[in-house]
């Protein structure tokens, strides 16, 4: 049975993009409080999974990305996902972790090393959590890669590889998203995929990413029904057909305009991903995203509107 999930990386970050309202003051977002009352209403608008943004390492601020955060706010692993429970959250289902954002170079493999010890730590944090999947960007951004070579490409696979082995000793799996600005997109999607070990690397398909980036996700559904571990649902308006990709920071473009909307605001026919979801035999978690969003609390309930009114039509189950 699918379930559904709701991913972090809209609270706690500053929104961008056109807005008058702003649902907390950035500011609160370093309180214990802040966040305790994000899991229980993610909990109430019916979400029984959450997948978190995740640092390796990171000891700043107050957002829970790390352990050193998590133990710092809840006391420790066992605690936090005690809390969770208590809350209504049964499932921390994946990490992600945004290779661009911690200046990681897969595709340097002088680099790989140094990339699998830093994975260690989201791996051996899903295992005493009962997580399920680590989710990686599986480059930086394109322009810090550009250009685009064989050999990059190979780097990088050999790379999310090793840390797939790594992962898989933990009992998590590691998985690829594609986002639309790094060097896996397009067809490269296809090429990455061909060399991964799929014992060890998984796919974990953002919807939105992959319209942006000019592709059909029920295509790349069908063709990776067997590897697909997480779908990523978010809306989007645009499709990048000026190349924005390339420039730097793509995925914050110029003010006044936003790539990511909620569930049902865009362009993206998801009755049509539901019906595909169904159609391959998918049974697993579908982690719904409120990225850029100037409201998340709105976004959360505009998305389990959608899910419940929508969606749930396909899948004839309500929450």
């Amino acid at each position: 049975m699918i379930k559904w999930a709701y991913a972090m990386n809209g609270w706690g970050s500053p929104p961008y993009g056109p807005t008058n309202f702003n649902v907390y003051d950035w500011g609160a977002t370093a309180f214990k409080c802040f966040w305790d009352d994000a899991f229980k209403l993610i909990s109430a608008a019916g979400f029984r999974g959450v997948e978190l943004f995740f640092i390796p390492g990171f000891t700043r601020f107050g957002i829970p990305q790390s352990p050193w955060n998590i133990n710092m706010k809840y006391g420790s692993t066992r605690k936090f996902v005690e809390f969770l429970g208590e809350v209504g959250i049964d499932k921390i289902v994946s990490v992600y972790v945004n290779s661009n954002e911690i200046g990681l170079r897969p595709h340097v493999s002088e680099d790989h090393e140094k990339i699998i010890g830093m994975m260690e730590e989201p791996a051996k944090f899903l295992n005493e959590c009962g997580g399920l999947t680590l989710v990686v960007t599986p480059t930086a951004e394109f322009c810090r890669v550009q250009p685009v070579t064989d050999e990059k490409l190979k780097n990088a696979v050999e790379c999310w590889n090793k840390v797939g082995r790594m992962s898989m000793d933990y009992g998590v799996k590691t998985s690829i998203k594609n986002d639309f600005w790094c060097m896996i997109r397009g067809k490269e999607l296809d090429k990455f995929m061909a060399l991964a070990d799929p014992e060890h690397v998984w796919c974990s398909l953002d919807i939105a990413h992959t319209i942006i980036a000019g592709e059909n996700p029920l295509i790349i559904l069908n063709k990776y029904k067997d590897r697909l571990d997480l779908v990523h649902f978010n809306d989007t308006k645009y499709m990048d057909t000026s190349n924005e990709y390339q420039n730097p920071h793509p995925e914050r473009p110029e003010a006044g305009k936003r790539w990511f909307w909620d569930l049902g605001t865009g362009i993206i026919d998801f009755p049509s991903i539901m019906k595909t979801l169904v159609e391959i035999g998918y049974d697993g978690w579908i982690v719904c995203e409120s990225n850029n969003s100037p409201n998340p609390l709105k976004s959360l309930l505009r998305s389990r509107w959608y899910i419940d009114n929508v969606l749930s039509n396909i899948l004839c189950i309500k929450r």
